[in-house]
């Protein structure tokens, strides 16, 4: 029961990856910048990469708009190129959060998700959420990171290696964690 559950997240998050790409107003070529915004709960999120950037590194610029108009500007540093963005609630929350989820374009595909989250007690405003690293106990992790989020819950799976595996060949199984807001930490599933 359990590896049919690790099997039909990563299958959710396969599909939804390829439909986001296609049906979220994206629209960038190659380097040469990127200019994606997604609507949903009265809220939108726009995610800029300037041309003049690098295609690998560089920065990225989001803004938030909610309902009443407010606006919230962040501008970060990136190592990678956007996969995905999410505009969702996460937890037991109501205000949706931006999740965006960057892939470095090295051998591992290291990936990294920013999770912008609305601050408490400030109506209408956002908050860059610091998240922590996978566990150090976690073993054959070496990257090629997949993000889904489902049911205000953010997932991260990715191929366990063992120590003779070579890169892109693992053997080592399939991990999947889920992101516990509460506690700040990832949890094994």
């Amino acid at each position: 029961m359990k590896n049919k559950k690790r099997y039909y997240l990563l299958l959710v998050s396969a599909v939804l990856s390829i439909i986001g790409i296609f049906s979220a107003g994206m629209a960038f070529a190659g380097c040469n910048g990127l200019d994606w915004t997604i609507r949903k709960y009265h809220y939108e999120a726009r995610v800029i990469i300037n041309e003049s950037e690098e295609c690998s590194i560089g920065r990225y610029h989001l803004i938030i708009k909610t309902p009443g108009g407010k606006i919230s500007n962040f501008t970060s540093q990136r190592d990678g190129w956007i996969q995905r963005i999410w505009l969702e609630p996460l937890g037991k929350t109501t205000t949706p959060s931006v999740i965006v989820w960057l892939q470095n374009v090295g051998s591992g595909s290291y990936g990294i998700v920013n999770v912008y989250t609305p601050a408490s007690g400030q109506a209408n405003t956002y908050t860059l959420l610091k998240m922590a690293s996978l566990p150090s106990t976690v073993k054959g992790y070496e990257g090629h990171d997949e993000y889904t989020v489902t049911d205000g819950t953010i997932y991260r799976a990715f191929p366990r290696y063992k120590s003779t595996d070579p890169n892109g060949c693992p053997s080592g199984g399939q991990a999947l964690f889920k992101y516990d807001l509460q506690n700040n930490q990832w949890i094994e599933q």
